[in-house]
This record gives structure tokens, C-alpha cells and sequence, in this order.
């Protein structure tokens, strides 16, 4: 949007009289917090060309708001961009998808340090209903978003209308349920874990036979620590720049984008957005054994990239006494209500677990009793005592 067209939206009656009137209720970080901040943003810094390959998601609906993501990534399989420089995004949400009735904007700062991502938490809108949102940097304007805001807590409410996801492997096939749950007009989404799998190019791990690889549809894109891996345990990721790319990879999917601008994403992580079958700090048994303080290492970088390309809360990320995010823990499980028909409660089975009984790799996968160590783990658990 032009500065011409805003003008003429901003003398609109209505628009003007509910933009001034939610005025102020955004997220008081955005208003007061980052006001010092935009103004020691680097604005000359011109981006390349368009940065909002990655599209754009809005996700955890409350009564009152939701969380609205994008990221600049120009370039986005070799990092997204490499500038230095902190960027202020505009964005703007609106009750019809033209933009004619904004009521709410403002600008929220993209850091170098967070990989360019801008997660804006809205404040004051109106219960179970439906927003359009987009963002804007220099002259490139986003693909628009819709979203919509949860019933309010308590009140009578007759359908919820959402469906879930987990396990979507990019080389295992192509993403055509994405594009179909888009279309379903839903309230929500969820994603119940494996939203990317960090292992690399099925054709560079061993093993691989293109000629009897039924899977083989499409690969991902080689990790930056080892190009061509040859030994097993090396073909996955485990750097910060391994895991931004490869969210960039999936997020490059159309039905992807399509999905997450559809819809807002309720999201919760399970073990290949790190690595497979890990706890806590214990990694996956079929890879050469990694010690733990390296492991948290690895993890820490997971658990970054996953914020970065995620539409979460600020919250959910755990911060040192000076304010420094310690990306080696998340407060990921949570509670939403959406009126009185649904308390929604999203568990995190990962990071508080303990290790998995069975032994991996099993030598029978059809018989896991055999596989069982005597007696178990009788003090054994998935949730742990924190959630």
C-alpha cells in the first residue's frame, strides 16, 4: 500500500474510528518496549529484492488476539539474509481482506540475531472473529493472512471447527493435505510435532538406491556441517544455519503457505525437529553417541529455528536474569479455551521425558517384548513433573 492510498484509508470514517479506537491495545512491547529501538534501526539497509518468500502465519487464537509471524528472507536457503542490521515491518490488520477498515497497525522490529523473523502478539480484538492481517517493508507488501480470534472464554459456543497434523516428512511425499485442510474455512489448525525432519538428502545418505527408493519424490537440501555425509549418525542437521534453511526449505512450499495463511496455527513440537527419538538431553540411539552438554548445544539451535519460523508467543521462550534468551529450554505446553465447548491442552513429550524403553535400533520390529528390558522403566514418564 502506497503512502497515497494509506492517506485516503486513514480519512475513511470507519476505518479511521476503529483504527484510533483499538489504538494503544497492541501488545505493549510493540508500543512502548521497541520504540526506542525502531529508531536505531538501520532502515537504509535496502533488502534485495522480496523478502516475504517464507509468507506469512498468525497462530494461538485467544479471545482477544492472536500472534502474527513473518520473516525476511530474501533469500532464503542460504540463511534468508545476511544484514546485519535490524529492520522495522509495518503490518496491518483489517476486518475485510482489501484493507478498506484497518483496525489495528503499527511496526514491529525484525533482529539479524533472530534470522529477520517478526512475531507481533495483538491485544483487543473482538472474540470469534475473523481478521485479515499483511506486512510491509520498504516497497514489498506480503501475501495477506486471515485469522480469527478464539470465542471468549466461557461463552456458550455450538461447533469448533479445526483439524491436525503431525509427521510431514518433505521427501516422503508432497503436501497436497495441506492445500485441502486450507480450504476447509477452519477456525484453527494444529500441528501436533514433526513439522520438518532434519535428516538430509535421502540421494547423499548411505544406503540410498534410487532404484529401489519408493519414496523418492523430493530431496531435501544438503545441510551446511556436512555436504555430503558418509557416515551414519552424520546426515542430519545440527547447526543453527542447518535449521533455519531447512524451515525455509519447508516453508518454500506452496501448499504450505497456502495453510498457514489460511487459518492461524496452533503448533507444538515432538522429536524431528531436533533429532529423532531424542530426550531431554539424551540423542537418538542409532547415531554415535553424543555427550549431553553438546547435545543442549545442538538443541539450543533447533529450538531457535523452530521459534524464528513459528507464530509463538514471546513467553514460551525462557530468558536468562539479563533478558537473554537461553534457547535451550521452551515452555512449549499451554492451555487455550475457545468458549465453553473446548479446552484445548498442548503437551510437550520431548523435553521433560524420560528415555525411551526400547532400545533402538530393535533387530525385530515386530516384536518389541523381546526387545524390552527386564522390568522396564517402572519410574518412567512422557510428560515429567514440570507440565
Amino acid at each position: 500500500m502506497d503512502k497515497k492510498t494509506l492517506t485516503a484509508v486513514m480519512r475513511d470514517p470507519v476505518s479511521r474510528r476503529e483504527f484510533l479506537s483499538a489504538a494503544g491495545m497492541t501488545t505493549a512491547l510493540l508500543l512502548a518496549g521497541q520504540v526506542a529501538a525502531q529508531a536505531q534501526a538501520n532502515n537504509s539497509a535496502k533488502l534485495p529484492s522480496d523478502p516475504f518468500t517464507l509468507g506469512v502465519a498468525s497462530g494461538d487464537p485467544l479471545p482477544g488476539g492472536v500472534v502474527l509471524w513473518t520473516r525476511l528472507a530474501p533469500n532464503p536457503l542460504n540463511g534468508g539474509w545476511d544484514s546485519t542490521r535490524s529492520r522495522s515491518v509495518r503490518y496491518q490488520v483489517a476486518l475485510d481482506p482489501n484493507f478498506r477498515r484497518i483496525v489495528q497497525q503499527g511496526a514491529a522490529l525484525a533482529l539479524p540475531q533472530e534470522n529477520h523473523s517478526v512475531h507481533v502478539e495483538l491485544r483487543g480484538l473482538q472474540p470469534a472473529s475473523v481478521y485479515f492481517y499483511r506486512f510491509i517493508v520498504d516497497n514489498y507488501t506480503s501475501r495477506v493472512g486471515r485469522t480469527k480470534t478464539a470465542p471468549a472464554t466461557g461463552a456458550p459456543t455450538d461447533t469448533v471447527k479445526f483439524a491436525f497434523c503431525s509427521c510431514s516428512d518433505y521427501q516422503n511425499g508432497f503436501f497436497g493435505a495441506y492445500r485441502a485442510m486450507a480450504n476447509e474455512d477452519l477456525d484453527f489448525w494444529i500441528h501436533l510435532g514433526d513439522y520438518i525432519y532434519e535428516y538430509d538428502a535421502k540421494n547423499s545418505r548411505a544406503g540410498y538406491n534410487p532404484a529401489t527408493d519408493a519414496l523418492n519424490t523430493r530431496q531435501h537440501s544438503k545441510t551446511d556441517a556436512q555436504a555430503t555425509p558418509t557416515s551414519t549418525g552424520l546426515d542430519q542437521l545440527t547447526t543453527l544455519t542447518d535449521y533455519r534453511n531447512r524451515h525455509a526449505q519447508y516453508k518454500l512450499d506452496p501448499d504450505l503457505q497456502l495453510l498457514h495463511a489460511s487459518s492461524a496455527m496452533i503448533c507444538v513440537w515432538d522429536d524431528h525437529e531436533v533429532e529423532n527419538n531424542y530426550a531431554t538431553d539424551i540423542d537418538d540411539a542409532e547415531t554415535p553417541f553424543t555427550p549431553a552438554d553438546q547435545f543442549l548445544l545442538q538443541r539450543a539451535a533447533a529450538y531457535q529455528a523452530y521459534y524464528e519460523n513459528m507464530p509463538m508467543r514471546r513467553g514460551y521462550v525462557i530468558t536468562e536474569s539479563n533478558g537473554t534468551p537461553r534457547w535451550r529450554d521452551a515452555q512449549l505446553y499451554r492451555n487455550l479455551q475457545f468458549g465453553n465447548l473446548l479446552s484445548l491442552n498442548m503437551l510437550d513429550t520431548r523435553q521433560y521425558r524420560t528415555d525411551q524403553v526400547v532400545p533402538a535400533p530393535i533387530p525385530n520390529i515386530g516384536d518389541f517384548s523381546a526387545a524390552l528390558p527386564a522390568g522396564g522403566n517402572p519410574t518412567g514418564t512422557l510428560l515429567g513433573q514440570t507440565q
